[in-house]
């Protein structure tokens, strides 16, 4: 015979208590999460938004390594978004030889040539923004967004944006632009009303 047991005047069997305290405990924890929404303005395709504690939290390990194409005389995409400690991939995809390097700051690197089908790597451990060129082609060009957490997105076509199942807490929230530059602002979860983030060109 199944054990019971008398909650607020009802009566539950084991199963349905072990039901109960799983739907209580999914509804505590969504209880002390929350989301930042908002827009950026002016919209564009290569903006970037993220976020991270203000307090700087360690962020998550990192997933499966990014690439990084180079065909027809360009890398591709032109900016790309991984998390700190993500390892990118470069592969050459052309029918000449290429070469991908960096001088900024705390991310300098040099893969050196590497002739049609070589792929070189190089891992991004620092959150910021990473320029990425090549030597033998000085109109080839790449921005490496490194976020120091996992909530990055990117907005819809009319800069609206939604960043999900975040801890309460007090958050930094960037957009970042390669023409335009960043902008920053400190945001508390969960929040009143939408964050407005605006380039000023």
């Amino acid at each position: 015979m199944e054990a019971t047991r008398h909650v607020h005047g009802r009566t539950f069997g084991l199963r349905q208590l072990v039901v109960l305290a799983t739907v209580c405990a999914l509804v505590a924890g969504c209880a002390r999460r929350g989301a930042i929404v908002g827009h950026v303005r002016p919209p564009g395709r290569d903006v970037v938004i993220m976020a991270w504690p203000e307090e700087g939290k360690e962020p998550i390990p990192p997933g499966t390594p990014a690439r990084v194409v180079q065909t027809r005389g360009r890398f591709e995409p032109h900016v790309l978004v991984v998390q700190q400690g993500t390892v990118v991939e470069f592969e050459n995809k052309d029918r000449v030889f290429h070469n991908a390097f960096s001088i900024t700051p705390e991310t300098r690197f040099d893969l050196g040539r590497y002739r049609p089908g070589q792929v070189r790597k190089s891992s991004f451990d620092h959150a910021g923004v990473v320029r990425v060129f090549c030597e033998l082609h000085p109109k080839e060009s790449l921005y490496v967004v490194v976020v120091p957490d996992r909530w990055h997105t990117r907005p819809e076509p009319d800069g609206g944006f939604r960043l999900a199942d975040m801890p309460r807490g007090s958050y930094l929230l960037r957009a970042w632009h390669p023409r335009y530059g960043d902008v920053t602002k400190r945001v508390d979860v969960p929040a009143r009303e939408p964050a407005v983030l605006q380039f000023k060109p």
